[in-house]
């Protein structure tokens, strides 16, 4: 994940049409943590069986709690590795993912977004993940999917993100406070 501020910096500096054709790539800008309480590793997982090193998060009520994070960050959602353009990517901590979010209540493989590049739309979909993937506060069921929309919550585990397309990115940036 990359600081937020600096790429702020760049935004105030370039139109909106100049933003988005040096940043063309979608975004996930991390925005808050849900509270609630931690097990330790090896417990048994609702869907059955027992998962890696995953954390497992305890809800404290029904409706999360969420705190907004220190410092924003943000990851580009681009789908283009070693030059070929793949129409999936997987989300999670794993070092192979195609978009690392290093949480310890993040899957290795805990979720997976498909491109459809007729629609320019991004399909979300869970990947059996310990902790669950919700699309605006809604956990998503096995098998299901979700298209992302600008300004979409998007959790992973306890990490919760916003979701923008380059022009509304430009458009959050540049309304930000600016950096200190």
């Amino acid at each position: 994940m990359y600081r937020l501020d600096h790429m702020q910096v760049q935004a105030r500096q370039m139109t909106e049409e100049e933003f988005s054709k040096r940043f063309p790539s979608p975004v996930f800008v991390s925005q808050y943590v849900a509270i609630g309480d931690l097990k330790k590793a090896g417990a048994r997982h609702s869907k059955g069986g027992t998962r890696g090193r995953t954390m497992h998060h305890i809800k404290d009520t029904p409706d999360l709690k969420l705190q907004p994070v220190l410092s924003e960050r943000w990851i580009a959602i681009s789908r283009n590795s070693d030059g070929i353009a793949h129409p999936w990517l997987t989300v999670g901590r794993d070092r192979t993912s195609d978009i690392m979010i290093n949480d310890y209540t993040v899957s290795a493989t805990h979720a997976r977004l498909h491109f459809l590049p007729l629609v320019s739309r991004i399909l979300l979909a869970d990947a059996q993940s310990t902790n669950a993937t919700a699309h605006n506060g809604a956990i998503l069921q096995d098998d299901e999917q979700r298209m992302l929309v600008d300004k979409d919550q998007v959790r992973f585990g306890r990490m919760v993100f916003a979701f923008f397309r380059a022009k509304t990115f430009h458009h959050y940036l540049r309304h930000r406070p600016p950096p200190e």
